[in-house]
């Protein structure tokens, strides 16, 4: 099977990239991924603060129920288009301007968002914000694997996980007082200066992708790579190394995800990440309405939904310091089996005060975790000129999943479905997810980076 870019370890990257994925991790490496981590906190912060806003939102243009639900589906939608559409883009032009001008996007989307005066703009920024966000997501998950050496690079990703986790919780609390004090559009405007700093900061300081710069050769790419080898502590080229020649078909990238090299581990990641989002936006979505109905208390299903993302930041740092010991792919496999178990015993729990929280944890904790296993798996299965599509095109089929999951919960409800029947429901999306991954291991559809998903 080929290696990194599908070439054999030691051509075009011999004393470039190789550094990047068989030394240790240096400063320059830690403060790509920290950059990463951050930007991708802006996910979190976005999921976050439609939630704490929306009832002062519905308060003050009196929204219907099917009114608000379009607020929360317009952020979701637009992230899928980031992700589809975006994302090819991150292979032509480059990582670094796809991380910027979605940002962009973002800072944009944000700042109309705290001044829009009617529903109907509201949607149009939300979902401007959502397609930022979609292509943030695509390209810092590139980047991070294609910075990463080949030991780290599963940790590293797994990281991602954490900043969306912290996002999602600093801004929670961050949005919730601005709420309080001066009213639902600043949250939106707090929202505009922290995608606004990221801004600042990746212009700054985040640099574009060795891989691209050797595959691609833009305009300036050896000016970019000495700079790059400069930051890294490495000795300069004087040219660069010669092109290597490769079979390209006249497809464009997101059809070659589907040709015969590529058909099967695609088909097989898109499953993995459609099913594993359909149950995990379940668990955060409907998790606080179910226990709030079942236990009676408000502060119990407040607290629980505290926990899962609690136990979703120990999950992604845990799984980080572990992956480098164990195979990727099994590990990922294992956990979501684990999480199939510990969700049907969650809705066995969850009438039980003294279970809920230490459940919730362990849910959060595990479902993460596979989170981080996937996410980790998907920029291993492509060559440099599909990563960026394949990345992007697996993460919007979870959010296709993420999408349909809530709203077909609250079918099963009306139909009079009970909370343990939909957590039992909802433990199958893992399940089936396990043996999506685990069929990743056959032969051919071993991955196209040098890491097989095993210990280093």
């Amino acid at each position: 099977m080929p290696s990194i870019d599908g070439r054999p370890v030691g051509d075009i990257r011999n004393g470039i990239a190789v550094p990047i994925s068989t030394g240790r991790v240096g400063r320059f490496q830690a403060i790509v991924v920290l950059i990463c981590v951050l930007v991708n906190a802006v996910d979190g912060y976005d999921i976050l603060v439609m939630s704490f806003a929306a009832p002062a939102v519905a308060k003050a243009w009196s929204l219907s129920g099917s009114q608000l639900g379009m607020a929360f589906s317009a952020g979701l939608f637009g992230i899928l288009i980031g992700t589809v559409v975006l994302s090819p883009w991150s292979d032509r032009f480059g990582r670094r301007p796809l991380v910027i001008g979605s940002l962009m996007l973002v800072t944009v989307g944000m700042v109309f968002s705290g001044l829009a005066p009617t529903l109907k703009i509201f949607l149009m920024t939300r979902a401007l914000t959502g397609i930022g966000v979609g292509g943030l997501l695509s390209s810092t998950a590139v980047l991070v694997a294609e910075y990463a050496s080949d030991r780290h690079r599963s940790s590293a990703i797994s990281l991602l996980g954490v900043g969306y986790s912290v996002g999602a919780m600093a801004g929670g609390l961050v949005a919730r007082w601005l709420l309080e004090t001066f009213g639902w559009r600043s949250s939106f405007l707090a929202g505009t200066c922290l995608s606004a700093f990221m801004l600042v900061l990746a212009t700054a300081l985040l640099p574009e992708s060795v891989d691209f710069l050797l595959f691609r050769r833009p305009k300036n790419a050896l000016r970019q790579l000495n700079r790059i080898l400069r930051r890294m502590k490495c000795h300069e080229i004087s040219q660069l190394p010669p092109r290597v020649a490769t079979v390209m078909k006249s497809t464009s990238s997101v059809g070659r995800l589907l040709d015969r090299n590529y058909r099967t581990r695609t088909l097989l990641i898109w499953t993995a990440f459609f099913l594993h989002l359909m149950g995990l936006y379940f668990l955060l979505s409907w998790t606080p309405k179910l226990l709030a109905a079942s236990t009676s208390t408000q502060s119990v299903a407040v607290h629980a939904g505290v926990a899962l993302n609690v136990g979703g930041i120990v999950g992604s740092l845990a799984f980080s310091v572990f992956a480098p010991f164990f195979n990727l792919r099994k590990l990922t496999v294992f956990l979501f089996g684990i999480t199939a178990i510990a969700t049907v015993l969650f809705g066995m729990g969850m009438t039980n005060p003294a279970l809920v929280l230490p459940l919730a944890a362990a849910v959060g904790l595990l479902s993460f975790g596979a989170l981080a296993g996937i996410y980790s798996l998907a920029p291993t299965a492509y060559e440099t000129q599909t990563r960026g599509t394949g990345v992007g095109w697996a993460l919007g089929m979870g959010r296709v999943g993420a999408m349909i999951s809530p709203f077909a919960a609250g079918v099963l409800l009306d139909t009079g479905s009970g909370s343990l029947a939909l957590y039992i429901v909802f433990a199958i999306p893992f399940a089936l997810a396990a043996v999506a991954v685990s069929m990743l291991g056959r032969s051919e559809v071993q991955p196209a980076m040098t890491q097989e998903i095993s210990p280093g």
